[in-house]
């Protein structure tokens, strides 16, 4: 299991819970994914994240909140990143988008939803 639902990745916001267990799951189908369909299932993985990001960013911005600069840049950083790995897989370098979704990607998350998502969730009541 790459990563493991925890209690603490509830934020009381429906919207933002349901996506990020979606998020969650897909991280976690990643390891069940051969290589030969690896690629399909990245672009899938990166389709869901933009869609996430670009929920939460319309959240910010119909909500004004004050920190919504800050909590794009990670976004837009995580998704070139991604992007990144997506060109890797491409090439047939699956390993490494493997290992970036393994090793790269959990960390971010548990630390983007306890801080940034946190502060958005709270915000929005």
């Amino acid at each position: 299991m790459v990563l493991s639902w925890k209690d603490e990745f509830v934020l009381g916001h429906e919207a933002m819970d349901t996506t990020h267990r979606e998020f969650v799951a897909l991280l976690n189908r990643s390891e069940e994914i051969p290589d030969s369909d690896f690629l399909d299932f990245f672009d899938s993985l990166l389709e869901h994240t933009r869609a996430h990001f670009d929920a939460e960013l319309e959240l910010m911005k119909a909500s004004n909140f004050l920190s919504r600069r800050e909590h794009e840049d990670d976004h837009n950083r995580i998704v070139a990143e991604m992007m990144q790995m997506q060109r890797f897989a491409r090439r047939g370098m699956i390993k490494i988008a493997r290992a970036y979704i393994k090793e790269k990607l959990p960390d971010w998350f548990g630390v983007h939803a306890a801080s940034m998502d946190t502060a958005l969730a709270l915000h929005l009541k």
